[in-house]
């Protein structure tokens, strides 16, 4: 799948960038490697997400994020 990039808007991209996320436009990402993304990104937030069990600030931006790659990925 190509055009992995554009599904997500600037501070999302920074905010993948943050725990070593970079996506392309120009690659054609195979289903393991985006497999392999969404595995990297639910996993960061069951853990950056919530503090003593209680969402934090950022949790409904993960899940922006996670809903958008499991939507327009086909996860």
């Amino acid at each position: 799948m190509k055009k992995v990039k554009s599904l997500f808007d600037s501070k999302q991209l920074k905010m993948l960038k943050e725990i070593g996320i970079e996506l392309s436009d120009e690659k054609d990402y195979n289903d393991d490697e985006l497999d392999d993304i969404y595995d990297e990104i639910t996993g960061h937030y069951q853990v950056a997400a919530f503090k003593e069990g209680e969402p934090v600030g950022i949790t409904a931006d993960w899940e922006e994020i996670i809903d958008t790659f499991y939507d327009k990925t086909n996860r």
